[in-house]
């Protein structure tokens, strides 16, 4: 004879065990990875960059999708098992771009028309502004809501290395378009 489950009969210290568990896995997987640097995979090239996040096993690229025609106006990104693309929305107005990955459709525009020092980011949940630090094209800085992130150049003049001070929870996706289009708006420049 085959019995019901029934979870009266399980024991306290039983159920108490399943809920640890359960958060630790939903933890473990849920939990938002953070960017932690941006670099661009050579030296003398602004076209590849590489992702680099606190968790050891996870990278990711960054690559222009027309770079040999010159054009740097559309951008596919990769990190981990995500993939997008950060692309400008028209070529005509350099103030509205968007990346779409991750489940997401992130569009950032310039606050002020023409003046790229302050950008919103919104995905329908978040409306985030990005915004120059102390009128300093290498330092960019986030607040939302208690979180933060800052980052800029890892040398002084040098655009190729960016340190993320990341103490915010976003989708990786909404990260990555809160970090690197600003930096495309410097290398612009």
């Amino acid at each position: 004879m085959i019995y019901p489950f029934n979870p009266h009969c399980i024991t306290s210290h039983v159920r108490i065990g399943l809920v640890v568990l359960g958060l630790v896995l939903w933890s473990s997987c849920c939990m938002a990875q953070k960017i932690i640097g941006i670099s661009t995979q050579d030296d003398d090239r602004f076209d590849k960059w590489v992702i680099v996040t606190d968790t050891s096993d996870l990278e990711g690229t960054i690559e222009a999708t027309w770079a040999a025609l010159g054009d740097f106006t559309e951008w596919q990104y990769n990190i981990g098992e995500q993939s997008g693309i950060i692309r400008i929305r028209q070529k005509t107005n350099p103030d509205v771009w968007e990346l779409m990955g991750g489940g997401e459709i992130i569009e950032a525009r310039t606050i002020f028309p023409r003046e790229r020092d302050r950008w919103q980011m919104q995905n329908g949940k978040h409306r985030v502004d990005v915004k120059m630090y102390q009128r300093n094209p290498e330092q960019w800085l986030i607040q939302y809501k208690g979180e933060e992130i800052f980052f800029y150049t890892y040398r002084e003049y040098d655009l190729r290395d960016w340190i993320v001070e990341n103490d915010a929870s976003f989708s990786l996706p909404m990260q990555l378009a809160l970090i690197f289009i600003p930096i495309l708006q410097v290398l612009s420049h």
